[in-house]
């Protein structure tokens, strides 16, 4: 018996008894095949592959975007985009999760009202001044934004406001809740 051979019966036995394939030592962890411990090795390790070899990877990535294959797992046909359906879903549900640590991490609710499911919420920038912050490349938009704000501390110019707060103060520079004379104005004016 091979090395080779010895080691993928010894990994196919650790997965029926419902250990870790990879080390045999603990438990997958929830919804994957793989412990926690050896999942946060393995990123570790793929994060320096990409660093050392960006070209490569690059390569790599337009390789399975042009025969129609997932690029994230490389295995699948994509479906969505360039994710097949089971990691475009992984992917959105981490998504979600970064919103929530940011949303947690910046007070859990909408100070303005009080909300507090975070599918309604948001980050607003107290000062109004999120686009110029984007344009200057201080701030980014979207997801990326939610990971930049999870990796540092604190920023006391964001404040965490629902969808509806966060447009109000968009449209009239203060949230309706606080001031509706603008709305109420504007419905006026459409009855003359």
């Amino acid at each position: 018996m091979t090395r080779e051979s010895y080691l993928k019966a010894l990994r196919v036995t650790w997965a029926s008894n419902g250990l870790c394939p990879n080390c045999g030592a603990r438990p997958p962890a929830p919804d994957r095949k793989l412990c926690s411990i050896c999942l946060e090795t393995a990123r570790k390790v793929q994060k320096g592959f990409r660093k050392r070899n960006p070209k490569l990877f690059k390569r790599q990535y337009h390789a399975l975007k042009k025969a129609g294959i997932c690029t994230s797992c490389g295995t699948n046909p994509a479906e969505v985009g360039v994710q097949c359906s089971s990691c475009n879903l992984t992917e959105r549900q981490r998504a979600v999760r970064i919103k929530y640590e940011v949303v947690q991490k910046y007070g859990g609710k909408c100070a303005c009202c009080g909300e507090s499911r975070v599918a309604f919420l948001s980050i607003d920038h107290i000062n109004n001044d999120g686009g110029a912050k984007r344009k200057s490349g201080e701030h980014i938009a979207g997801g990326g934004f939610y990971k930049y704000l999870r990796r540092n501390e604190v920023d006391p110019t964001l404040q965490v406001l629902c969808y509806n707060c966060n447009f109000g103060r968009k449209v009239t520079g203060v949230c309706p809740h606080e001031d509706n004379s603008y709305f109420e104005e504007a419905l006026l004016k459409g009855k003359t």
